[in-house]
């Protein structure tokens, strides 16, 4: 047993009513803080707009108690990994939900989980960029799509590995750990040189090189989630930042040592999260004629299948996707990772990720979550609203999307995703059930009916963000004129005195 008993929701109502002014105490606290592990050991700290007595690590952990609650409606967890601490990852939620079958729809095997899956993950986390290792996102018909970062670029790399031994080297002198009862965590006798070792030694990799060990703690991890094809959003073969000479990241597409072959990729070049400032400010959010320079000498990335392109997605013409604005590039790109996901065999789940994985990759994670949804393919029990709040809190919130500091800088990029979902609602090459009659349950409407049905869900979903943003905007405004007010007061009082 893994399973971790991180509490119920604190109020008289069930899971399964999920209320407006929830919706907008989660809007306002993510407009306000960005998540990180940080927030749960900051128990003073209080927030107007967190609710839940006030306390922030309370609000964040309410949050991850209402994802869990929302997820097992429809699908069977194998346990959760316990990352209060941040030790997996400090802008991981605090528990990350392992689903193994769904519920309600045909029977499957249920996916399996080894017993060292939290030791495996920490020994993983130090390929990644920010240690954002793949962690499961969502189970559609018993495939996982998972999440993560780019590869580290060896700068970040080594100083992981570095200040990781120098954090066990003082863990293992504590008198104890922080533990949780049949928590998915590792014990107090677990050495990281064993763990290399031995997973090094189940992925076959003979050489001692550094990278050679790192990467194969991260295949180990994509072959315990069953990933057979690695989706890679970057536009650019190594990030640079800050005009550093040293890249902060990598990508599978350029691994020398071919380290990756097993798997499938797919490179398909997104702009990043600084684009979206051209969409909100420079085109007003206008979801027509937005188009990414290309031309650009920092995007090296070229479109790239290494499968066989699926059947929703085979009428496309590829060859001129820069040309495409910023809609038609997103909806055709949904087409071919949604025909992906529907026509791999049971084994075959996917692996999205961009550089830091909390901007594009969420994103993209929440569309097909919402897409899925609006044709009852996954979440099927849920509402608008449930699944709402679903999808904000844990595709957005808690794996640590910056909310705060877009906004600031006008980088709209969780607007955007609303605003595509509105515009494409009645777009029926996004519909699954049309590609895939297959899909249908016996009971379900005639195609027409599906996707009038269709439009509806995914506009009432829309509705609710657009609203509750407003809403949640109008109140943060309010909280803060009245600090300032106060603040202004309690100033003018001592120059009084």
């Amino acid at each position: 047993q893994i399973m971790v008993d991180i509490g119920r929701r604190s109020r008289s109502q069930p899971v399964d009513d999920v209320t407006e002014s929830e919706l907008h105490r989660l809007l306002g606290f993510m407009l306000e803080k960005a998540y990180t592990s940080r927030l749960l050991t900051d128990l003073p700290n209080s927030s107007p707009l967190s609710g839940s007595g006030g306390s922030e690590a309370a609000a964040a952990l309410l949050a991850s108690s209402n994802c869990r609650e929302l997820i097992e409606l429809d699908y069977k967890l194998h346990g959760c990994l316990d990352n209060t601490d941040g030790q997996l990852c400090d802008t991981y939620p605090p528990y990350l939900f392992l689903p193994s079958s769904c519920l309600r729809r045909r029977p499957e095997q249920e996916l399996a989980y080894p017993d060292d899956f939290y030791a495996v993950c920490k020994s993983a986390s130090k390929a990644r960029v920010r240690g954002r290792f793949p962690a499961p996102a969502l189970m559609f018909e018993g495939k996982l799509v998972c999440r993560s970062s780019a590869l580290s670029a060896w700068p970040e790399a080594y100083s992981r590995s570095a200040i990781g031994v120098v954090s066990s080297w003082f863990s293992s002198m504590s008198v104890g750990r922080k533990s949780t009862p049949n928590s998915m965590a590792p014990t107090s006798g677990e050495s990281e040189a064993a763990d290399s070792e031995s997973v090094a030694s189940a992925t076959g990799i003979s050489s001692n090189s550094f990278f050679d060990r790192t990467r194969g703690k991260d295949m180990a991890l994509l072959d315990c989630l069953r990933v057979r094809q690695i989706v890679d959003l970057t536009v650019e073969a190594k990030f640079y930042k800050y005009r550093v000479p040293l890249p902060l990241s990598s990508t599978e597409k350029i691994d020398k040592r071919g380290r990756y072959k097993d798997y499938k990729l797919c490179v398909i070049p997104y702009p990043g999260c600084e684009f979206f400032r051209v969409w909100s400010i420079g085109h007003g959010l206008s979801m027509s004629g937005v188009h990414f320079a290309w031309h650009n000498p920092s995007v090296t990335a070229q479109l790239r299948f290494d499968d066989q392109l699926p059947l929703c997605a085979v009428d496309i013409d590829w060859q001129r996707y820069r040309d495409w604005d910023l809609t038609r590039l997103t909806a055709n790109y949904m087409r071919l990772l949604l025909g992906y996901l529907v026509e791999f065999p049971d084994d075959g789940g996917i692996m999205l990720h961009c550089v830091s994985g909390w901007d594009r990759t969420p994103m993209f994670i929440s569309l097909l979550r919402c897409l899925l949804w609006s044709e009852g393919l996954c979440h099927a029990s849920l509402s608008a609203m449930q699944l709402l709040y679903l999808t904000l809190a844990y595709d957005w919130f808690l794996f640590g999307h910056r909310l705060p500091d877009r906004m600031q800088k006008d980088e709209c990029v969780l607007h955007y995703c609303f605003h595509f979902l509105h515009s494409v609602s009645r777009d029926p090459h996004l519909s699954m059930l049309r590609w895939y009659p297959h899909l249908q349950k016996p009971q379900q409407q005639q195609q027409p009916q599906q996707l009038a049905d269709r439009t509806v869900r995914l506009r009432q979903l829309c509705d609710i963000f657009f609203s509750a943003y407003s809403n949640a905007e109008n109140r943060r405004a309010a909280a803060l004129a009245a600090a300032n007010s106060a603040n202004a007061d309690q100033l003018n009082g001592s120059r009084l005195r």
